[in-house]
């Protein structure tokens, strides 16, 4: 237990993310409704202070598994409240064929190639005989064209359609769309014709979201204004606004391939580099209590005006949150625990959004800041050069290794794939990417104030992302550039990150006990791997595709 003393969040976060995951994994249970569990939380709450009153040394754990009990029923209960398809005015409860439905535009819409992707609340079911107020969440493709266009969030339209479930994976081992979906609370999708809908009223917007919708759309079109287009405009917009629609597939692989897709997903480097240029500018203001509050007030409008621009992602949010605690800390001049705030990051974060969770941007990027945390360190000490160039490279290396040990596990078990020459991509990608930022930040100033110099500024630019651009593609024609078709279970993605957490604490406290641990989740490991395989060796089936417009089918023998 004195291991954790020092974690609180941490201690919490982990029954507390179980509780969430059960909802979002598992229908409703029957029986149980919202009032149940706010009093049995209330129960379990009395008891861990109770226990703590009146129970004896010997059994000290007591009033710890009330409390963790009370962690996991509060994400529990957290989630079942905002699973709106369990609540009884969610639209779903009135649909019967083609309707007529008033909806609000709930995101900036987005341009496909042959319709626009709306994201919607349905505010209104309207019968023949009368109109039901309702919630819930609708994924909607309208015809392409002008009008639909210009569709904006916010707008309020009324629409005829009929609206169906989404369908579930056809295929085997096909992405589970319904599933994604289903995790920012949508269940049902349709196509609207040109015809079935029209504008109704006045746009109803969140002033907060609105601002940072507005204040993207207008910085990118600064860009495109003074002569960034292409792959170049595709890869800035995303490094630097967080806006990825107009990267094509086969840009985006080519990152992915790489090993280095997590520049193109505004996070923790990004918002860190917003962290250190106004820290840099800040640093004189460390003499009292007031110029640190200056300071510390100057960091949190920096960072969550980024964060509102770059349209308040999961990775952006983690990261802006854990630089503002850190910085609190700073303010209060303590020593801030690392595992600590990242844990209360993500408490914050879930309680506020508890289907964050699912989502793999989020997974991914607290599991490689976990890794850099845990593994920097000690890494960082194998080597020690006097070279200053040296010196940074290794540091470059160390902690891409750490955050890559973090991540590989969720990346395999998501795509299948493992980039090998990852440190290379990272030495060449993570520079240049610190350039684009503070390129791109000079150039939308300069377009705003000294628009005289804003082409110059972007011609600087888009050559910059050409270089990286460039970089990636020829990493990627490297030999053996990447391993393909790699497997791996949940299970084994949870087996091999007990096995990374093991082999740490082994490496810090030189125990024997961590070293058998490691041996027997090894063992367990590795009979799973058997056990698949020896499944494939003896199968014997036949799958028949479903592929609109065509027929395949395959026989399995084996392999």
């Amino acid at each position: 237990m004195k291991f954790w003393n020092p974690y609180p969040f941490f201690r919490l976060i982990v029954p507390f993310a179980g509780g969430i995951l059960f909802v979002t994994t598992l229908d409703k249970p029957e029986g149980i409704e919202i009032i149940h569990l706010l009093i049995l939380s209330v129960l379990l709450f009395a008891a861990a202070i109770l226990a703590n009153q009146y129970v004896g040394y010997s059994r000290r754990w007591l009033p710890g598994v009330f409390i963790y009990v009370l962690a996991f029923v509060a994400g529990f209960t957290l989630t079942l409240t905002q699973k709106e398809i369990f609540n009884k005015h969610h639209f779903s409860r009135y649909l019967h064929g083609e309707q007529v439905f008033k909806i609000k535009i709930s995101e900036p819409p987005a341009e496909r190639a042959r319709s626009v992707r709306i994201y919607a609340k349905v505010l209104q079911v309207i019968d023949s005989t009368e109109i039901h107020p309702t919630i819930g969440k609708v994924l909607l493709y309208f015809e392409k064209d002008s009008a639909a266009l210009n569709l904006n969030y916010g707008d309020l339209l009324l629409i005829r359609a009929r609206l169906s479930e989404t369908e579930p994976p056809a295929n085997p081992h096909q992405f589970n769309y319904k599933k994604f979906l289903a995790n920012s609370n949508i269940y049902h999708q349709t196509y609207v014709n040109r015809k079935n809908w029209c504008h109704e009223g006045s746009r109803l917007v969140n002033p907060i979201f609105n601002f940072s919708f507005t204040a993207r759309d207008h910085m990118l079109k600064l860009l495109e204004k003074h002569g960034l287009t292409g792959e170049e405009f595709a890869v800035v917009s995303a490094i630097l606004l967080g806006y990825d629609e107009r990267m094509e597939p086969e840009l985006r692989n080519l990152y992915a391939g790489a090993g280095a897709l997590h520049v193109l997903c505004v996070s923790g480097l990004h918002v860190g580099i917003i962290f250190l240029i106004v820290s840099f500018l800040l640093k004189s203001l460390q003499k009292n209590k007031t110029a640190r509050l200056i300071k510390f007030i100057t960091l949190l409008l920096s960072i969550w005006a980024y964060a509102f621009i770059t349209g308040l992602s999961p990775s952006v949010l983690r990261a802006s949150v854990m630089f503002s605690l850190f910085s609190w800390r700073e303010l209060r001049k303590e020593k801030a625990n690392s595992y600590n705030v990242l844990a209360a990051s993500a408490f914050l974060l879930l309680a506020f959004d508890p289907f964050l969770i699912t989502k793999v941007g989020f997974q991914l990027s607290y599991s490689a800041v976990l890794g850099i945390i845990a593994l920097n360190e000690p890494l960082s000490k194998i080597f020690v050069f006097r070279n200053p160039v040296a010196e940074y490279i290794w540091k470059l290396i160390v902690v891409s290794l750490a955050a890559q040990i973090g991540t590989f596990p969720l990346a395999i078990y998501y795509f299948n794939q493992f980039p090998l020459y990852f440190l290379l991509a990272n030495i060449i990608v993570i520079p240049l990417v610190w350039l684009i930022v503070y390129t791109g930040i000079i150039t939308l100033v300069t377009a705003a104030v000294l628009e005289v110099f804003a082409p110059l500024m972007t011609k600087l630019l888009y050559y910059q992302v050409f270089i990286l651009n460039i970089s990636v593609e020829y990493i990627n024609r490297l030999p053996f550039a990447k391993i393909e078709g790699l497997v791996l279970t949940f299970t084994g993605v949870i087996l091999i990150y007990l096995i990374i957490i093991l082999i740490t604490r082994f490496l810090v406290k030189k125990e024997g006990k961590y070293g058998v641990a490691i041996l027997g989740l090894s063992v367990i490991f590795t009979a799973g791997l058997l056990y698949q395989k020896a499944q494939v060796l003896t199968q014997e089936k036949l799958v028949i595709y479903k592929i609109n417009g065509h027929s395949a089918m395959d026989m399995f023998f084996g392999h």
